[in-house]
């Protein structure tokens, strides 16, 4: 167990630095024990008392009158339900809902159950408890002393401590401390954590879009840790290059917050609520919209950032909406095309930290995006290239990106046109193409006729068109397996039978799905010249709108 001084050496309070589960645990345990006993002599009352005095102590109103507190107050996301149980008369059994989904609350119902069955358990555990043979082992720290360096040197095999426990923590502490005795400046800092961190934070109705877990890159994080991130490189105080993981994060708060006073931390709590609210809002918007169309220009640039793995630029968006609103779709609009123009043209994202940190603080945006397009040029022959290889998550989402540019200025088509997620990749020339589309004819990529038997060139002709964003289509559901691979008019009408529908039935009113469905139904064939035409029509479309240079 990692304890670290709280309050002054002198207090006898501590911050649990590892250990809280445990210790919450035991605290539930207790008390289920001392419900189960109330009313029967399972132990004596000198046992009982020992027991209450393990997780509770006892404090004085202003009248002299005592009253039980309990001895642990656990962070935040936990406390209302660790209240919930420890916070019941201390001689009266809690009366819990049978069917409650609260953790804690159904360990302590677990607890509760199982000792009210067993109840010739209670003087076992109540004896290993006051056995010799137990040992915990405390290390105690200062206030000065790093709380992250000493728990990954005891527990490096377990979990990382949080970084929003670990920042609230510090800056907190750092602010009672200031207080000293002050009973009015102690009573403004529990005022400023229940307004401006608890509020945000902790709210019911907000915490489980704080402690979702995503996945950025390689990393489980949470976007709770991805605002911490993104604001501190707002404010400049943390470089994502320069400094990495958990504990880099943590560290340029506290270097940053070494240097603030009182009232400038003060300022600095309330930047990071307004901060956060503002994250909560347009994160949380983007992430409930059921329905996407191309005139919602802010989230349409957080699909493209999302999608394309450019999520670096979150920070940058973030600073734009808090303090430079009125310039927000301006520069949007200009960060869209940087980003598109990049990937379109296979341009590199290694330095997009760089970039993102300088554009923060540029007031010309589109100066520095021309500037770094020269500095590291695209490769504009890509462009012109046939059959782009895209991966499947790119061809997706690029196939999305130009349904949404088709149906702009559509009105009736925008209220079905739902998340990326709602749809399916479907490659129209199959993967395994030989088992039904051998004998189409193949062209190369100067629409030339393929011979046949010169097999190479076929197979590798075949394989790159099949690959490119031109073969492929969205649908609503996947096509049944067992049309997959079928031929042209099987894919498009689909098979009789439950399930066997083709991309006719699922194309529902998907534009760039209909004009492949149009292919069909002219009679033509769904060759390799086909598909460069829908490829090129794509880019076509895209480079009309955002004028790629």
């Amino acid at each position: 167990m990692i304890l670290k001084e709280f309050g002054g050496s002198d207090s006898g309070k501590y911050l649990v630095i590892d250990g809280q589960q445990r210790c919450m645990t035991f605290s539930i345990l207790i008390r289920a024990i001392l419900d189960v006993c109330s009313g029967n002599r399972y132990l004596s009352a000198t046992q009982e008392t020992r027991l209450v005095d393990c997780i509770y102590g006892v404090n004085e109103d202003s009248d002299g009158n005592e009253f039980y507190i309990t001895k642990l107050t656990p962070s935040n996301p936990d406390k209302k339900s660790f209240d919930r149980v420890m916070c019941a008369e201390v001689d009266r059994p809690l009366d819990l809902d049978e069917n409650t989904k609260d953790a804690i609350e159904k360990a302590y119902k677990f607890f509760y159950d199982y000792f009210s069955i067993n109840s010739d358990k209670i003087k076992i555990f109540y004896g290993k408890l006051n056995s010799d043979n137990n040992s915990i082992i405390k290390i105690s720290l200062t206030t000065s002393d790093d709380e992250q360096k000493i728990f990954d040197s005891v527990n490096s095999m377990g979990k990382s401590l949080s970084n929003a426990d670990i920042i609230k923590n510090y800056i907190f502490q750092k602010l009672r401390e200031n207080a000293k005795d002050d009973e009015v400046r102690k009573n403004q800092v529990t005022d400023l954590y229940n307004k401006k961190w608890d509020a945000v934070f902790y709210a019911d109705d907000k915490k489980e879009f704080w402690y979702k877990e995503l996945t950025v890159g390689r990393l489980k994080t949470d976007n709770l840790e991805c605002f911490l991130k993104d604001f501190a490189i707002v404010k400049g105080i943390y470089a994502a290059k320069k400094t990495s993981g958990t504990y880099g994060l943590c560290n340029a708060f506290k270097e940053y917050i070494n240097n603030l006073d009182d009232e400038e931390l003060k300022i600095f709590v309330k930047e990071i609520n307004e901060y956060a609210n503002i994250y909560y809002s347009y994160k949380k918007g983007y992430e409930e919209l059921n329905e996407f169309i191309w005139s919602d220009d802010q989230n349409r640039l957080l699909l493209i950032l999302d999608n394309l793995n450019t999520t670096t630029f979150n920070p940058y968006v973030l600073k734009v909406l808090k303090e430079l609103p009125e310039e927000a779709e301006t520069r949007f609009a200009n960060l869209e095309k940087f980003v598109l123009h990049r990937f379109i043209y296979d341009g590199t994202t290694k330095n997009y930290n760089q970039c993102c940190e300088k554009l923060m603080f540029t007031d010309d945006d589109a100066k520095y995006l021309k500037e770094y397009m020269e500095d590291s040029p695209v490769n504009n022959d890509s462009y012109n290239l046939r059959f782009r290889k895209f991966n499947n998550t790119q061809a997706r989402f690029m196939i999305f990106l130009i349904e949404m540019l088709s149906r702009n200025g559509e009105e009736d088509s925008y209220s079905d046109f739902l998340k990326i997620d709602t749809y399916t990749l479907e490659h129209v020339m199959p993967q395994k193409w030989q088992t039904s589309w051998y004998d189409v004819p193949s062209y190369d990529e100067m629409g030339k006729l393929v011979d046949r038997n010169d097999v190479d060139n076929f197979i590798q002709g075949r394989n790159r068109a099949i690959k490119s964003l031109g073969n492929c289509a969205l649908l609503t559901s996947k096509l049944n397996a067992k049309i997959s691979n079928s031929n042209f008019a099987t894919k498009i009408e689909g098979k009789s039978g439950a399930n066997c529908g083709g991309m006719r039935k699922f194309a529902a009113s998907l534009l760039t799905t209909k004009d492949i469905i149009a292919v069909y139904d002219n009679a033509k064939i769904w060759d390799e010249r086909e598909i460069y035409m829908h490829e090129k029509k794509y880019f076509e479309k895209l480079n009309e709108f955002y004028k790629f240079e």
